[in-house]
């Protein structure tokens, strides 16, 4: 759903390939029931798929849909385009830390860890205002660095402009460990950048919506990304 939302579309399908290794009622019918919950709320429908024996395997394909040439990429991406992105960065990794370390995270960073909210209304909305798009799931850092890298640009961040929730703002504070909200990964929020033209669209999108939209920076016309105030090398999940 966060990688439709980065490309503007709108959710339709999706199959389940569910392995098991035992019939167990009570775990199928809980799943069942939050996975009912999830689609109906998007409004996707479940087209097909296998149920197999096995070891624990959950395999979803979804497919959605956008007009043609109006889907938001990573490849567009303007000089002097502003660098936004949506509600709180690093929440889920702070709760994913805490736990590793023993530790028991808020409610809010372990509902944001456990549910990520997919932000498909917001990305709709931007269809049409955002030059580019990516949904932050392996880190800040990373992913916007993807843009940069397909839309051929730099760009400049602060920071101090991350938006952050109490908790983690009182975590950096205290440790100075900003790599928790540029590389943790696991937001499910999206980065994206808009020429200054569209600033008031956004308000209005912001109050509509009810979420903020934090502006962090600007792309420039010198590769690479530029972090105003990191002082040290932050490491972004790895897939290989």
């Amino acid at each position: 759903l966060s990688d439709l939302a980065a490309m503007g579309a709108t959710p339709k399908y999706f199959t389940l390939a569910l392995t098991l290794p035992e019939l167990n009622e009570a775990w199928l019918s809980e799943f069942s029931e939050t996975l009912k919950q999830l689609s109906g709320e998007y409004k996707l429908d479940l087209i097909g798929g296998d149920t197999t024996k096995g070891a624990l395997s959950i395999t979803i394909n979804i497919i959605g849909e956008v007009e043609v040439g109006r889907a938001l990429l990573r490849s567009g991406a303007e000089i002097d385009d502003l660098i936004y992105v949506s509600s709180t960065l690093g929440d889920a990794a702070y709760a994913w830390q805490q736990i590793e370390q023993g530790d028991t995270p808020s409610d809010l960073c372990l509902e944001r860890f456990n549910r990520p909210m997919p932000r498909v209304g917001l990305a709709q909305e931007l269809v049409g205002i955002a030059n580019a798009c990516i949904d932050l799931s392996d880190g800040l850092e990373q992913d916007l660095s993807h843009i940069l890298k397909h839309s051929k640009v730099g760009a400049n961040i602060d920071i101090n402009a991350i938006p952050l929730s109490v908790e983690v703002s009182s975590y950096i504070n205290t440790t100075q460990d900003w790599c928790i909200a540029l590389a943790g990964g696991d937001d499910y929020e999206l980065c994206f950048s808009v020429p200054k033209m569209h600033v008031e669209a956004l308000k209005t999108i912001e109050k509509n919506l009810g979420i903020t939209l934090t502006k962090i920076g600007v792309i420039t016309t010198n590769l690479g990304l530029d972090i105003k105030g990191l002082d040290k090398t932050c490491t972004s999940y790895q897939h290989f």
